[in-house]
């Protein structure tokens, strides 16, 4: 996940937009994106336990989505502070790294991942 955020905080840090937050928008969506896989299989593979869960307690699940986002949005600011990006950018900058992954690449993991569970999803539930 580091190596993500130096790459979206340089490349936004390079268009005058907004690095930081931009960078940490992008690691919660991944992130999201992840949760909601794992969330899905672990479903998928102990018959539907997840989801008789959010049916009988329906009326908070918005409550549970929304704790869980401010959870994950907090915990990403608290690890990606300003005083970490120096750091971030001294051990990546002249990476090997940066050159065999293109940007493309990089925006593509969470909804190539997104996809997946999805594909997965429709050919497992048919």
């Amino acid at each position: 996940m580091n190596y993500l955020f130096y790459r979206v905080y340089t490349f936004y840090k390079m268009r005058d937009i907004n690095p930081m937050m931009m960078a940490i928008q992008y690691i919660v969506f991944l992130q999201v994106v992840m949760l909601f896989a794992t969330i899905e299989t672990i479903d998928i593979l102990f018959d539907n336990i997840i989801y008789n869960f959010i049916n009988a307690y329906s009326m908070y699940s918005v409550h549970y989505t929304i704790v869980i986002g401010i959870i994950v949005i907090v915990i990403n600011l608290l690890i990606y502070n300003k005083k970490k990006i120096p750091y971030l950018v001294s051990k990546y900058n002249g990476s090997i790294l940066n050159q065999q992954i293109k940007m493309w690449m990089v925006f593509s993991v969470a909804p190539l991942i997104l996809l997946i569970t999805i594909y997965l999803l429709s050919v497992t539930c048919s």
